[in-house]
């Protein structure tokens, strides 16, 4: 064997036997008698009120009876404000008839449909009676150009003033309204 990989082999037993002593002289030792655990003192207690002010400052906690955020509920839901009106808006009403574009239609005799893209991208699948547009629009007929959505104009009281009718095409002109 070489000089060197002999002194290697020694430090190697030699730093061994050092960490096996310092262990095992360790272990004898007594830990010291802390006493007993004492826990820590709880905080004076504030006033309500000035507990409430201080955590909505740092934006920890709404106040009670405040209506808080539902985190999975959608977006445009909320932008809309609707909400007080009772009647809860699917993702087909957030915008105008205009901005959707018809990707595919399917005809059958009994039942068509057809593949309409929102204006964010998802895509969804619609039958005749489907709710679409801001105004309460109804799909009312599916053909080889696309699709019609008939949408009532209602005056403050909720009364039907005018029906229009519009067409979504399928390729992706503008729709045409009746």
């Amino acid at each position: 064997m070489r000089r060197t990989d002999m002194t290697n082999r020694l430090a190697g037993l030699l730093l061994i036997a050092l960490s096996a002593s310092v262990i095992f002289l360790g272990c004898g030792r007594e830990e010291p008698d802390m006493g007993p655990i004492k826990r820590a003192p709880r905080p004076a207690e504030e006033p309500a009120a000035e507990a409430a002010s201080a955590r909505e400052a740092v934006g920890q906690v709404a106040p009670l009876g405040a209506k808080q955020r539902n985190p999975f509920q959608n977006y445009i839901l909320l932008t809309r404000g609707d909400e007080k009106a009772g009647k809860v808006r699917g993702p087909l009403e957030c915008c105008e008839l205009e901005l959707f574009k018809v990707n595919g239609v399917v005809l059958a005799p009994d039942d068509s449909y057809a593949l309409v893209q929102a204006p964010d991208g998802k895509r969804y699948i619609v039958r005749p009676g489907f709710v679409m547009g801001l105004r309460e629009g109804k799909v009312i007929g599916i053909d080889s150009r696309g699709l019609t959505v008939r949408e009532y104009v209602r005056d403050s009281k909720g009364k039907v003033i005018s029906k229009n009718d519009v067409e979504l095409s399928l390729h992706g002109k503008r729709p045409a309204k009746r």
